[in-house]
């Protein structure tokens, strides 16, 4: 499965000979040239299914122009999920995910989780072992399953560190 990623590229494209008589194409804007290899050059190569291209497209205005036509694997190569929450209240924001709230966002550090009760004004937020500041996370598939279900005490303050994947 791939998907097709499509950029307007402000100016026009031009085959033109690179040093060596090599063939490739160009974006002319104006201010640079920037050719698709240098362009392709930002996106993960194990990534692309097709080499990138300029095509013909029509913006959402209806104005035609040139794009540049990358196809990209659903899963890229080197993507690797998450962190989503520390593990330790000594953790901090390099290995813990973010907490959203009233459209803020914060840090969900170690830090953070053991102030969740001052956060939210209750005394029983309470997600870690305050003997040895282990932070209480869910993080297996039977028990991201059982948590998923509102009926199960047993999964109650803890932070859910599910990830979801598709069958292989």
């Amino acid at each position: 499965m791939s998907a097709l990623l499509a950029l307007s590229v402000s100016g026009f494209a031009n085959e033109q000979k690179q040093p060596g008589g090599a063939d490739a194409t160009s974006i002319h804007g104006a201010s640079q040239t920037t050719t698709v290899p240098t362009v392709a050059a930002f996106f993960d190569e194990a990534s692309l299914v097709t080499e990138p291209r300029i095509v013909n497209c029509t913006l959402s205005g209806g104005t035609q122009t040139k794009c540049l036509s990358l196809t990209v694997k659903l899963e890229p190569a080197t993507f690797e999920i998450g962190p989503w929450c520390p593990r330790n209240l000594e953790d901090g924001s390099d290995v813990s995910g973010i907490w959203l709230e009233n459209g803020r966002v914060y840090d969900a550090d170690g830090a953070f989780i053991q102030n969740l009760s001052s956060f939210y004004h209750d005394d029983n937020w309470r997600m870690y072992d305050p003997e040895t500041g282990r932070i209480n996370v869910t993080d297996t598939e039977v028990s991201c399953r059982a948590a998923a279900r509102p009926d199960v005490a047993a999964f109650s303050d803890r932070i859910i560190n599910c990830i979801i994947s598709k069958k292989r």
